[in-house]
């Protein structure tokens, strides 16, 4: 079986989601990647890749700056038609039997030129095809969101949707897997610590690290790009090996609301504070079903209070992290596939 597989190049967390599901399709299935940004870099050393311009997401003040990500991606519309038009030429050539887009939308609209059959598997999904209970006032960035997403994938076959919580499903064809999580993370023992783990997706949030040092805890904090200590603050830069560790033996994690370091701190039974980006609905959305699961705690900006609040109910979150667990089973994927094929 031939697959032409495709992530979005904003953030880290498609290139890893699928790094780890090309490794669980078996040694005669012959997988092409296309992508841009960070995930082209994660992977095009791991996988036969071709290069593509992706779309971009522009923070401000740890908030989506919409008004510029819009215009940015008005400006980009040019280069992705000319993309869409490289990546048929690969199809054509290629000859896949199915794409997989983990929300990557050149490959779809490609896809869909070629009458190439287009499956979608990412986390996203689940705000369009399942009936998700959230507050009234994220409404508009709900409908924002979902009109996005229908942009980016205007039609596929079918769609996996890897997720945590489990909302009815409205559109047929829509297939609910496990959080997807890398065997690094498999293979670790997790231990405690007193001190929690910050990682930021955006550098912009510096009012954070102000207010973390008012505290009288320790945090270790990752998404600020530099090696430096704030008294109990310690920052440091992206690495694998000293994050894993870090991650391990922490107390608890203070994350923003995106998907795949949340599902890691989850299977690691790690207690979550979560403070989504402003204005991304994905990351809110996860954190709402967090805390109702009763992970963790929601908060939009995180204060003195909000932080002791968390903390006192550490032992609550670990028990229900215990009795009622996530359920992290992906084998499910070769099987979709070959079902949606036949």
């Amino acid at each position: 079986m031939k697959i032409l597989y495709a992530a979005a190049g904003e953030g880290m967390g498609h290139a890893i989601r699928s790094e780890t599901i090309i490794n669980q399709f078996s040694k005669n299935t012959d997988i092409l990647f296309v992508g841009g940004g960070k995930a082209y870099q994660h992977l095009r050393n791991k996988v036969k890749a071709h290069k593509i311009n992706c779309l971009n997401i522009v923070y401000e003040k740890n908030k989506v700056a919409g008004f510029k990500t819009f215009l940015k991606s008005i400006s980009t519309i040019p280069k992705l038609i000319k993309e869409i038009f490289k990546v048929r030429k690969i199809i054509k050539k290629y000859k896949p039997n199915v794409i997989i887009s983990d929300f990557e939308p050149v490959s779809i609209y490609a896809g869909i030129l070629t009458g190439t059959k287009v499956i979608t598997l990412d986390n996203q999904h689940i705000i369009s095809n399942t009936k998700i209970k959230y507050p009234t006032k994220y409404w508009l960035s709900a409908f924002t969101s979902k009109t996005v997403i229908k942009m980016i994938a205007p039609w596929s076959n079918a769609n996996i949707i890897t997720t945590f919580f489990h909302p009815k499903i409205k559109k047929k064809n829509t297939f609910f897997i496990g959080p997807v999580v890398r065997n690094k993370i498999k293979r670790i023992k997790p231990k405690e610590k007193d001190y929690f783990l910050v990682y930021q997706t955006s550098d912009s949030n510096t009012k954070l690290l102000k207010k973390l040092q008012k505290t009288n805890k320790k945090f270790i904090v990752y998404g600020f790009h530099k090696n430096k200590q704030f008294k109990n603050v310690i920052l440091k830069k992206n690495n694998e090996t000293e994050f894993f560790d870090d991650l391990k033996n922490c107390k608890g994690v203070i994350i923003n609301g995106g998907f795949t370091l949340m599902s890691e701190a989850l299977y690691l039974k790690k207690p979550i504070m979560s403070i989504p980006v402003r204005e991304q609905f994905e990351q809110i959305l996860n954190a709402v079903y967090l805390q109702k699961k009763g992970y963790g705690v929601f908060v939009e900006n995180f204060s003195e209070k909000a932080f002791l609040g968390f903390e006192n109910n550490i032992s609550d979150f670990k028990q229900n992290l215990k009795k009622n667990p996530v359920n992290f089973k992906t084998n499910q994927i070769k099987y979709v596939v070959d079902r949606i094929l036949k």
